[in-house]
């Protein structure tokens, strides 16, 4: 199973959402150590739906495009 983990770049780009896991059927919105579950979730071998998950870096402030625009695609 893969991990989320962000490089030292990464980690300074606060207000910034990331893409972890691309999926078309269904997109799981998540924040802080819940985002392992979600990804756990997303790569399970017994899933039926391919699930995108997007991760929030911080919530305020929200990075509005990059997390609604997935919501839009899978519409769910």
């Amino acid at each position: 199973m893969r991990s989320v983990r962000y490089s030292g770049d990464e980690a300074a780009k606060l207000g910034k959402t990331q893409v972890v896991c691309t999926g078309r059927d269904l997109t799981i919105l998540t924040h802080g150590a819940q985002a392992q579950l979600a990804l756990s979730v997303a790569e399970s071998p017994s899933r039926r739906a391919s699930i995108e998950v997007v991760e929030l870096q911080t919530i305020s402030p929200l990075d509005k495009a990059t997390s609604l625009n997935p919501l839009r695609d899978t519409r769910r």
